[in-house]
């Protein structure tokens, strides 16, 4: 706490007390005027300095929604000052003094609690509350169609070594079986059966089979029967 608000605070208590007492001494009196007893009309003006101690703290918490405690302050501020009034002696210059520290200790938290909420605003505005930064979730990156595994390519397969290997026998022996390109090439009859439908050559067509000259196939000479 500064200097400044415990200077406004002090003077606010000063104001306050001179018009408790002077409230409580006022209504007491006219409470035993007017025929209550002397315990009741020590209580009676308790009931209204606590009411505007508890409107003023309220006024001062910077509660959003004030409007009842400002009714209770101004209830007491009003029976106060009717007390002080009905209390001094039938003159205007004597009524004025009566009424005047309840005057002041409503001007005094009228000017506390309108600076409590400029001070307020003030902090609102020059310190906004952070916002929480939203977490920066990583992009993936991108994905190469060329290497990835489901991009379509335009460039056929190789085709496997022994299908390579059948594929040639054939386009040089069109009627060649299966049994004799495996021993040809050496290789096991599963593997050649396995590799055949792959082994066509690009050329092959069914009117490409010559016709036998003398009984025999010029393509299957030199073939192992």
């Amino acid at each position: 706490m500064n200097v400044r608000r415990f200077a406004t605070i002090a003077a606010a208590l000063a104001v306050g007390a001179i018009a408790a007492v002077a409230s409580y001494a006022h209504m007491r009196h006219l409470a035993l005027q007017y025929g209550q007893t002397p315990p009741l009309a020590a209580m009676l003006p308790l009931s209204v300095d606590g009411m505007m101690v508890v409107a003023t703290v309220a006024l001062g918490d910077g509660r959003r929604y004030r409007w009842s405690a400002w009714l209770a302050f101004w209830m007491g501020v009003a029976a106060s000052v009717i007390a002080n009034v009905l209390a001094a002696e039938p003159s205007a210059i004597a009524r004025c003094i009566s009424a005047w520290p309840a005057i002041a200790f409503l001007l005094v938290v009228e000017v506390v609690t309108r600076g409590g909420r400029g001070r307020s605003t003030e902090l609102v505005v020059d310190e906004p509350p952070v916002a929480a930064e939203e977490p920066v979730l990583d992009e993936p990156e991108p994905v190469d169609e060329a290497l990835s595994d489901d991009a379509p390519s335009d460039t056929p397969p190789e085709p496997h070594p022994t299908a390579v290997k059948i594929a040639a026998l054939r386009k040089r022996y069109p009627r060649i079986t299966q049994q004799k390109a495996a021993q040809r090439l050496d290789l096991g009859l599963r593997t050649v059966q396995r590799h055949w439908p792959d082994a066509v050559p690009a050329d092959a067509s069914p009117t490409s089979t010559p016709e036998p000259v003398n009984g025999r196939v010029p393509e299957l000479e030199g073939v192992p029967s």
